[in-house]
């Protein structure tokens, strides 16, 4: 399930596990930040909301991973650094639906890439798991000049219709230009697009991420959102990001990547309320289930993939009363798959509506309806297969929901960005010890 731990809840590309136990993998993640506004792009401390660099990470930062088989496997985790007898503890790490268990080192904010590559230099860290089995200390020898000298260190994001951006019209389908760049190296999985590209939206009174789009080559230099993706008359966070990762030469492959993001803000133009459509907005359980963002007066519909068995995602809804109906549809599902299409009665747990989906009954799409009072509600989906296929439950009179107080611009930044800084460590960098 997502979290905000990042702006975004980013796509990870990681290694299975080795069949014994003990460390799994080890990688390093260098990401750079950056602002833009009207006049240009800048380093994120010389932006206006610099002040806050600490919960993004400053203009730079630089994260180390080790993962293990089991949770307790990871306890008491170190990394050495080159140079020095003294082990740096790591820390648990989020839960991101890998088959390991991730613990971080995250490093101070720096100004700079020379200066944090400067006190972070190249060589051997040694990271030890003393509870791991076979092995418990492995070697992830850090190539700095490699981040250093590519072209992804000056890769800076930019947006080159910023202007443009600004008052939208969220009714009408809009691209999103910028420059294309060049990462380094290439990845050990053919079917991974390395270095990529990508856009992602953020609901500032909501901090909820709204859209993000598919992973991009890096020779892209536009995207076109959808009509009525966001809301009118809406105040939003966008970013860029440029990313790039490689497995380095050793004894085996040390993860090494870098990620660049550009943050700026924008306002969609005053206009009708359309129903928005959630994309890639996961669920919870039935008896946590993720609520719609408040903001939000209609929601159209709601996408994204629910896991292998077994797996739930549901959602809580404000309901104003009258006549509610919602179809799901499951795409790419296994022809023997079933799964059970629920609505429910939030404060009581009472089951309104229950549909069975499968191939041969209804081909894995069903409607759910029934007259409700006002009142809270919750909707969603259980899965019984061990496939992971696309789900959208579309809302064919729109779910609603109240609208809260405006978040001031710094509460909804530190808030967003504090989750940013710790998720984006586990994207790609992890790769199998051998």
């Amino acid at each position: 399930m997502t979290g905000l731990r990042t702006l975004i809840a980013l796509a990870a590309v990681v290694a299975a596990a080795p069949a014994h136990a003990g460390i799994a993998s080890v990688a390093v993640y260098v990401q750079q930040n950056f602002y833009q506004d009207a006049n240009g792009v800048v380093p994120w401390s010389q932006g206006p909301l610099g002040g806050l660099a600490s919960d993004i990470g400053g203009n730079a930062k630089i994260t180390f991973t080790v993962a293990t088989a089991t949770a307790n496997q990871g306890a008491g985790a170190t990394m050495t650094r080159p140079g020095s007898s003294t082990p740096l503890a790591l820390t648990p790490g989020y839960d991101w639906n890998d088959v390991n268990y991730h613990f971080d080192y995250n490093a101070q904010d720096y100004g700079s890439l020379n200066q944090l590559l400067t006190a972070y230099p190249g060589g051997a860290y040694v990271f030890t798991a003393p509870a791991a089995g076979n092995p418990t200390s492995v070697t992830l020898n850090f190539n700095a000049g490699l981040l250093k000298n590519s072209t992804m260190a000056s890769a800076v994001p930019t947006l080159t219709n910023y202007a443009s951006l600004q008052g939208m019209n969220a009714a009408s389908p809009f691209t999103f230009a910028f420059k294309s760049f060049q990462g380094f190296g290439s990845s050990v999985n053919p079917n991974e697009v390395v270095p990529y590209a990508q856009v992602g939206i953020i609901d500032l009174s909501t901090l909820q991420v709204v859209y993000q789009s598919p992973n991009m080559t890096s020779s892209s230099t536009s995207f076109t959102l959808g009509a009525n993706t966001l809301q009118s008359g809406t105040n939003y966070g966008y970013y860029v990001n440029y990313d790039s990762w490689t497995c380095t030469t050793g004894p085996y492959c040390s993860g090494h990547e870098m990620g660049n993001y550009t943050f700026g803000t924008f306002s969609t133009a005053a206009g009708p309320a359309v129903p928005q459509t959630l994309v890639d907005f996961q669920g919870g359980t039935q008896d946590a289930p993720v609520a719609l963002p408040r903001v939000i007066q209609q929601v159209g519909a709601i996408s994204g993939t629910i896991g292998g068995a077994p797996d739930v995602d549901f959602y809580k809804f404000v309901w104003n009363g009258g006549h509610f109906a919602a179809t799901a549809t499951l795409t790419g599902a296994d022809a023997t798959a079933e799964f059970t299409f629920k609505l429910i009665d939030f404060d009581t747990g009472t089951v309104i509506g229950r549909l069975a989906l499968d191939q041969a009954g209804n081909n894995f799409n069903g409607t759910l309806g029934a007259d409700l009072p006002a009142g809270v509600y919750e909707i969603g989906l259980i899965s019984g297969a061990s496939a992971d296929p696309a789900f959208t439950i579309s809302f064919d009179t729109s779910a609603q929901a109240p609208v809260p107080e405006p978040a001031t611009a710094a509460l909804w930044l530190a808030g967003l960005l504090a989750v940013f800084g710790h998720k984006k460590a586990r994207s790609r960098g992890l790769s199998v010890v051998s």
